[in-house]
Parts: C-alpha cells; sequence; structure tokens
C-alpha cells in the first residue's frame, strides 16, 4: 500500500536525454541535405516526411508522476496511469532491435494489465531514479531492479 508521504512527492516529468536531440538534429540536417541536393525530391520527400513525424511523436512521450500516479503518454496512442499502490513489479528489461539492444525499466500493474517502460535512451538515468525512488518510499516492499536504487550523497 502507498505511504501518504510518498504521494505528497512533488509531481515532474522525466526529462529527455539531451544526445538525443543532438541525433535527431544531425539527421535533420542530414535530410534537408538529401532532399536540397537530390535529383530524385519527389522520391526522398515523403521518406523524410515520414520521419519527421516519426521523431517528433518519439519527443512527445512522456512520463510523469502526479498525486501518486505514474502517468505515461506515448503519443499518438491513449494515455497510461498505474497507481503507487497497484504497482506489481519493477524490472529490468533488454529488447533486441536492428542488431542493437535497448534496455528499458518496466513497471507492472498485472491486477490491470498495465506496464509502462522507461526508455534509458530516451529519459535521463536521474529522473528514473529519483521516479524509482518514490515508488520505493511508497512500496518497500517491491525490489528495484539492480543498480538503480538511488545513488547516496
Amino acid at each position: 500500500m502507498a505511504t501518504l508521504n510518498a504521494e505528497k512527492q512533488p509531481a515532474f516529468t522525466l526529462r529527455h536525454t539531451p544526445w538525443l536531440a543532438v541525433l535527431y538534429l544531425i539527421g535533420f540536417v542530414f535530410g534537408v541535405g538529401l532532399i536540397l541536393f537530390s535529383r530524385q525530391v519527389s522520391v526522398w520527400l515523403p521518406v523524410f516526411i515520414i520521419l519527421l513525424v516519426l521523431v517528433l511523436a518519439d519527443f512527445r512521450h512522456t512520463v510523469s508522476y502526479q498525486e501518486g500516479m505514474i502517468i505515461w503518454k506515448p503519443f499518438p496512442w491513449p494515455t497510461v496511469s498505474i497507481k503507487l499502490s497497484d504497482i506489481t513489479a519493477l524490472k529490468r528489461e533488454t529488447t533486441f532491435w536492428r542488431s542493437n539492444t535497448r534496455d528499458s525499466i518496466a513497471i507492472y500493474d498485472d491486477s490491470n494489465n498495465k506496464r509502462i517502460k522507461l526508455s534509458l535512451t530516451l529519459f535521463t538515468r536521474n529522473d528514473i531514479r529519483k521516479l524509482l525512488q518514490i515508488i520505493h518510499d511508497a512500496r518497500p516492499d517491491l525490489t528495484i531492479p539492480e543498480g538503480w536504487a538511488a545513488k547516496q550523497p
């Protein structure tokens, strides 16, 4: 059961990692250059527009903590929210995509069949640690994934 102290924590939204913005900016400049210097603008322009929409959707993807709930807004899909008292597990997950590994922390609510994934490439690690610490303060019965407990001063 969530403690009253954890529910009174101030609301915050996890910040995106800065290197992701730099990577997208480089891709944007490359795409504009490809369109400007290509003789087949009609072929590359639709591809560039589709990729630009996907990138912008990635930046609209947010995870926040408010009033004892974790709220995930995966643009353009429906919002998912999990109360601290409903969390059943915290797990570190690895996904293999295009010969790359992508790590994330997953927050499960098995009773309502919900899951929120915190991508380690999309959100800053300190913000993820802060959220995990709030969860741990409210629910000491849950195990924080190894290496993700808040750093001690």
